[in-house]
């Protein structure tokens, strides 16, 4: 899921990770109880998914949106900050989304007429819609399309063997990043995107996913992505006193350090 904004007005958009299908609701706003009751809707057209992946949003992040995971029984997974890459499907979804509404937006067309058609579209390499691989069947649109196309029909699954394919080649090139451990002292990129950010001293607390963690530095929260945390061997337990020693020039990592990509992270790229 994300949200977004395009000619004035606000939209959630919901992607399923399998078909490419995407579905997407005008928001009046972006209050955590009016996304909810939009995700109940579109929950009960689908099926409550057995996970949800969202970024950091305030939306997303309060304790509504908590209480009704816990109650539509489903897991909520968040992205790491400063790295939206991880969410890549839901933002390969929005820019196709925006492309549709800027369409019809200058050409006055017909937004959902849109939409459905490129639901009908074939995917490249796949041969079949995301409409197909959701619903085992083409939908009926404006273009004369015989009586038997509309017929269900199970899909292949070739997009399984295509993300397989697409793993093997960035596997050959990728090495595992050991898990962080709780407990285990770090140095951590607190301004991944800052290119004069240093590392600092901190203590793995609890870890989200396989490569998202919770970071303790100078007594505050911080969650980040396993390519921005680096294990450091430091004996004897982790203290404040020992973080404050060490200065930002000693805690930043030499540029020979090679930045590694954890295998994992490919599973949210391909969607790119």
């Amino acid at each position: 899921m994300d949200l977004f904004n395009a000619h004035d007005s606000m939209f959630l958009i919901m992607v399923d990770y399998y078909s490419d299908y995407w579905e997407i609701d005008r928001m009046p706003d972006y209050t955590s109880s009016t996304v909810t009751e939009c995700c109940k809707r579109q929950f009960s057209r689908h099926g409550i998914p057995l996970e949800v992946f969202t970024d950091n949003g305030p939306p997303f992040s309060g304790m509504d949106f908590q209480e009704f995971a816990e109650e539509w029984d489903f897991n909520h997974v968040t992205s790491s900050p400063y790295h939206s890459q991880s969410n890549g499907k839901a933002e390969s979804a929005v820019k196709i989304a925006k492309t549709q509404i800027k369409k019809s937006t200058l050409e006055g067309g017909d937004l959902w007429k849109a939409v459905l058609a490129w639901r009908n579209t074939p995917t490249k390499g796949l041969n079949s819609s995301p409409i197909q691989r959701l619903m085992s069947r083409r939908t009926r649109t404006t273009l004369p399309t015989g009586e038997a196309l509309l017929h269900p029909k199970v899909v292949q699954a070739r997009k399984i063997a295509k993300r397989a394919a697409v793993k093997q080649r960035y596997d050959t090139t990728a090495r595992d990043m050991p898990s962080i451990i709780q407990g285990q002292t770090v140095r951590v990129l607190l301004h991944p995107n800052n290119p004069t950010s240093t590392w600092a001293l901190g203590i793995c607390i609890d870890q989200l996913s396989d490569h998202s963690y919770i970071l303790l530095v100078k007594g505050k929260k911080y969650h980040r992505n396993r390519k921005d945390i680096r294990p450091v061997p430091v004996p004897g337990e982790f203290s404040e006193s020992t973080a404050q020693q060490i200065s930002n020039k000693e805690a930043t990592v030499p540029p020979t350090v090679p930045v590694l990509r954890h295998k994992n992270q490919v599973q949210h790229q391909n969607a790119c």
